[in-house]
Formats: C-alpha cells, structure tokens, sequence
C-alpha cells in the first residue's frame, strides 16, 4: 500500500495530513505503541518542514509519503525549501537511527527513539522513517540512500 499527499504548507495542511496518516494507517493491524511512533514522528516531521523549510527556507510546498507492506511502514516528508547544512554530525544519509550526535532537536532524537530507522535524503529536503511492524528491532545495517524519493529531473 502507498499513499502521496501534498501537504498545504501551512498549520492547518499539517493537522490535515495527520489526520489523513491516522485514516490510512487504520486497517493495518499495529499496536497502540506504533500508532503513536507514525503519528508523533510524522507529525514532528511535518512540522520541522513547516518552519524550516516553508517559513524560513523559502519553499512552497510539502510532500507526505507513506508505503507500507507485512514488514514495515516507511514514511519520508520532503519540502522544497532551501535546506539546511548535511556537514553537521548525525545528519549523513546512512546514520543509523541509534547512532546519537546531540547536533540536532529533541523533536529529531524522539523520532530516532521512537522508529526503527530515521535519515535524511542528501538530494532533497527530506527525512524518512521507517518502522518495522515485527518485533520493534533496531536495524545494524545502515539505511538505504533513497528509498522512496526519486531523483530531481535534469
């Protein structure tokens, strides 16, 4: 199953959106305890997109992807605003969800805690997070570069 939405760039685009992430997740068969990692970290991820992207990046829209299979559910939430600096430490494609670097927000640690892997795209604004619908295991491999997100075009 895969949802796309555009996102209003806005605070009421963003409860939107988290409502509309509520309704699609309900058939799938999670726990309490991961309903409340997808929404509070799809959340915190639109939010930062807002304010980092949209009010102080320039950007104009925000995009909400959600992909989920027996396995996992894999959400990435791109803007096209301006971005922010890749040099900081922990922000590097393949960091692993619980490697910590203390360079970034609590919003960012939650999610880090709460999923079973969080990293940035290095081609887009984006951050994707991926949790596992098993047992919820923290993954040793490091993540995929760009899962979801496709390339910009020439």
């Amino acid at each position: 199953m895969q949802c796309v939405v555009r996102v209003a760039p806005t605070d009421a685009g963003v409860s939107e959106a988290r409502v509309a992430l509520l309704e699609w997740l309900h058939p799938l068969a999670l726990t309490g305890s991961q309903r409340f990692a997808l929404e509070f970290s799809t959340h915190e991820a639109l939010v930062n997109a807002l304010v980092h992207g949209i009010r102080e990046g320039g950007g104009s829209s925000i995009t909400l992807t959600v992909h989920a299979d027996d396995e996992r559910v894999r959400i990435a939430v791109k803007d096209d605003g301006v971005g922010f600096r890749w040099a900081l430490p922990g922000l590097a494609a393949e960091s692993p969800a619980d490697e910590g670097s203390g360079s970034t927000g609590l919003g960012y640690e939650l999610m880090r805690r709460l999923m079973t892997r969080v990293w940035f795209t290095t081609f887009q604004n984006g951050i994707i997070m991926e949790l596992h619908r098993g047992r919820n295991r923290r993954c040793s491999s490091p993540a995929p570069v760009y899962p979801i997100l496709s390339a910009p075009s020439a």
